[in-house]
């Protein structure tokens, strides 16, 4: 077993024992979400208000839900470094490619922590369909935020093209039966997820969704004992059709934007 996949099989029993016996509702104050997927008051906060300020973004936008209890930034008390961070995301992927997350008819997001990332999306107008693809327990959370928030969640089993919404999947099998359906025009994200797996898993997973149109996928330089440079650019050239953009983060160091986009006629 790769020391990735032991971080995560360590993740997932810590999540489980928590979920059963700890009170939900303040699940953003729980150690294991804060190291993961949480950060309370992240250095790189304040540059990345900065940058959403000048490129016009309104700090109405930034408004955080009360759901799990999430610290209050000391910059903007209404909004949490991950929503900012989140933000700062899509500010770059727009930034980057041609055209809107938002419009994309079928998301497919690996590794959505607690549903952020998918509320912020859902919240500026996708209405199409957004799969999230991960393990069980942390499906659990994300139901449990999506819905404390007023996002429904259709379940998998009655999943079919032409309806919309949220769909939390954690079975491989059905994530596959739901693919054979997708619209051409589709987006893959992940997000510091994708890339903090083995590579035995990645590249069975990355399979299924090499008929993407659209790629935004976030990474460290390095994770454990996996070079992702290398991997995503090797996997990258097997990509034809699609114009890469790679894009560093100058606040984050040994950070990277990798967004694709397949080109049309």
């Amino acid at each position: 077993m790769s020391q990735s996949e032991k971080e995560w099989v360590e993740n997932r029993i810590v999540l489980r024992s928590l979920i059963m016996y700890s009170d939900l509702r303040y699940f953003l104050k729980w150690n294991m979400i804060r190291h993961t997927m949480f950060a309370s008051e992240a250095s790189y906060t304040s540059k990345e208000i900065a940058r959403l300020k000048k490129e016009g973004v309104s700090m109405d936008e930034l408004t955080e839900d009360s759901a799990g209890f999430p610290d209050p930034l000391l910059l903007y008390p209404e909004s949490s470094s991950n929503l900012v961070h989140h933000k700062y995301h899509l500010l770059k992927y727009d930034s980057g490619l041609e055209g809107g997350i938002e419009g994309s008819p079928f998301i497919l997001e690996f590794g959505g922590g607690y549903g952020s990332f998918c509320r912020l999306i859902r919240r500026n107008g996708h209405k199409g369909q957004y799969v999230i693809f991960d393990l069980p327990e942390f499906s659990i959370l994300q139901r449990y935020f999506l819905e404390m928030i007023d996002v429904a969640v259709l379940e998998p089993k009655d999943y079919s093209a032409d309806k919309p919404g949220v769909y939390l999947v954690s079975d491989e099998g059905q994530l596959r039966s739901i693919l054979k359906g997708k619209p051409e025009q589709s987006t893959f994200v992940g997000a510091w997820s994708i890339s903090e797996t083995s590579i035995e898993f990645r590249n069975r997973f990355l399979d299924l969704i090499g008929d993407f149109s659209d790629y935004f996928i976030g990474y460290q330089s390095q994770f454990n004992e996996v070079n992702n440079v290398e991997y995503f650019d090797r996997w990258a050239e097997t990509k034809s059709g699609i114009e890469w953009i790679r894009l560093p983060l100058d606040h984050l160091p040994a950070n990277v934007y990798f967004f694709g986009h397949r080109t049309r006629a």
